[in-house]
């Protein structure tokens, strides 16, 4: 379906929506978000939120209970924050989560694989091979950020792909 929209002129953006967490192995989502942009060939995706603190988060890193009408919940702790405000610490700038930096890794990571893609693109084989490894790593995402494990559940699998693909490309480049 996504193909025929496509072909349709359509284009796609995705939400991390209830996927940022702080207590979840691996930074699994924030570090994948651009693989799955790559992947799935989607130009963009929004944080829906970077300082919505409902509690001062230096002290408490989760949320209130929202009551909805047909039930409670909580958000994930620490979704609706990527930077801390930087005032109790004497900063007049926001400063920086773990998951912020995650996402900023997965941004490098996508970097790599456009560069390398232009090298699939040409017929170069390894190129090619590299990049459908980093694919098969990226599965279609989970319905809740409290379990990345779904989403990497093998971070030296990743890891490995990353470096294989940045490897190959400073080969490539080194060629010219």
């Amino acid at each position: 379906m996504i193909d025929e929209r496509r072909k349709a002129g359509d284009r796609f953006w995705y939400t991390t929506d209830g996927q940022m967490c702080i207590d979840t192995p691996y930074l699994a989502n924030e570090r994948l978000l651009p693989w799955f942009g790559f992947k799935y060939a989607v130009e963009a995706y929004e944080f829906w939120g970077v300082s919505w603190y409902t509690y001062n988060p230096w002290k408490y890193a989760w949320h209130p209970f929202l009551d909805r009408r047909t039930h409670k919940f909580r958000f994930p702790n620490g979704d609706g924050y990527l930077a801390y405000p930087g005032e109790e610490l004497g900063l007049s700038e926001p400063v920086p989560s773990i998951r912020l930096m995650g996402v900023r890794e997965g941004i490098d990571d996508f970097e790599i694989f456009l560069e390398l893609e232009k090298y699939a693109k040409a017929g170069n084989r390894l190129a090619e091979q590299a990049l459908e490894r980093v694919k098969s790593l990226v599965i279609t995402p989970n319905m809740s950020g409290v379990f990345s494990t779904n989403v990497m559940p093998d971070p030296d699998a990743v890891q490995a792909a990353w470096i294989e693909a940045g490897e190959l490309l400073d080969q490539l480049l080194n060629l010219l």
